[in-house]
């Protein structure tokens, strides 16, 4: 139980740091609203980053130099929720948002002297059973819903390569992860057909038939922070609005009237079992897809110039820490002060004076504050 509890909280205080990453994202993101989508889509990384990696890198361009974090800061995350939580008298987090630990602080029970077992060590025991159930049950789910899927797709037949056809399903997607599969509805009509593989092939050629699960994995960790719900579901919608634009930008502006017709098409067609599908492609906000379609213009230079500076500058202040701070208390700085006054004396035994005894105690403390 021990074990969990551990997992547990460092789990939560890597979710705390990434809602921190998210934030800041979720703001650059909204002064990228005119550069492509692909820039909106690649800043999504560091909050991945924060949610599956322990450690970090130290940097002075680091985001968390901008806010004041009221935390233990480890090698990667946080520790906004001590490791010890279950065994101090008074436990506290510290989230650096004064209302939220007052709220928080407040509803934590204190330890009892007189008790054999701290609540606090009860509550943390129930809430990491809970995490934990609230993963297996996420996880059996989309174990269950793939098992389905391809259940789904046994009656497709092979129209050429790795694109396969069948009446059981209401839009196209991708499926598979060592060799993906595209799989398109029966009678879909040649001129839909066109614009479809262009976005399909786009997502393979991209991987983001690895990198959704990926994130969707991570999320099933993390399922308790609905902010972490919130980032995968404009993850998915930056992800399908940079493929509409990837094709548009190779088949030219002259097919956005076809291509956002195929996309409403299939929009109505849609199966449930696969509206329901969290890692479908192109299920979801389609009518904001076909807003920006029509409104795709192909990007000026300085606009791809700012974009990149922007988020390259962005990847590294939300993926690195501070450096820490290296403090020392008020009796360490005491006892230099001695051994360098001492070191003085023995090295300069005739001179015993007073003063520059302490003159040499002054400006060991001065230095070090």
């Amino acid at each position: 139980m021990s074990l969990l509890q551990d997992l547990f909280i460092n789990i939560l205080n890597m979710s705390i740091t990434a809602s921190y990453v998210a934030i800041g994202v979720i703001l650059v993101r909204l002064l990228l609203k005119k550069a492509p989508k692909i820039f909106s889509y690649i800043l999504w990384i560091p909050v991945l980053f924060r949610l599956v990696c322990p450690f970090s890198f130290n940097s002075e361009f680091s985001f968390f130099n901008l806010i004041n974090l009221n935390a233990k800061q480890g090698s990667g995350a946080y520790e906004f929720v001590p490791q010890n939580i279950g065994m101090i008298q008074t436990p506290t987090v510290r989230s650096a948002i004064g209302s939220i630990d007052s709220a928080a602080n407040a509803s934590l029970p204190q330890a009892i002297p007189v008790a054999s077992v701290n609540p606090m060590q009860i509550w943390m025991a129930v809430f990491s059973l809970i995490w934990i159930f609230g993963v297996i049950a996420l996880l059996i789910y989309s174990i269950v819903f793939y098992v389905k899927i391809k259940g789904k797709l046994q009656t497709a037949t092979r129209v050429d390569g790795n694109v396969f056809e069948t009446d059981a399903i209401g839009t196209a997607f991708v499926c598979g992860f060592i060799r993906p599969k595209i799989y398109v509805p029966a009678n879909i009509g040649d001129a839909n057909l066109s614009y479809i593989m262009e976005h399909e092939r786009t997502h393979i050629r991209r991987k983001d038939y690895l990198i959704k699960p990926i994130a969707f994995l991570a999320l099933i960790f993390h399922w308790f922070n609905p902010l972490m719900w919130l980032c995968f579901a404009l993850m998915s919608r930056d992800m399908e609005m940079s493929c509409d634009e990837s094709v548009l930008h190779r088949l030219g502006e002259g097919a956005k009237g076809g291509y956002s017709g195929s996309m409403l098409s299939l929009s109505v067609k849609r199966k449930a079992l696969l509206a329901a599908n969290p890692l479908a492609f192109g299920e979801s906000h389609v009518k904001t897809r076909i807003k920006n379609v029509l409104n795709f213009k192909k990007p000026a230079f300085w606009v791809i110039m700012i974009a990149v500076v922007a988020v390259c500058s962005a990847m590294v202040a939300f993926t690195a820490n501070p450096f820490k701070e290296v403090t020392i208390s008020a009796e360490d700085k005491r006892k230099l002060a001695d051994v360098v006054s001492e070191h003085y004396m023995k090295a300069d035994p005739a001179n015993k004076g007073t003063l520059k005894i302490y003159n040499i105690k002054k400006l060991a403390v001065v230095t070090w504050y």
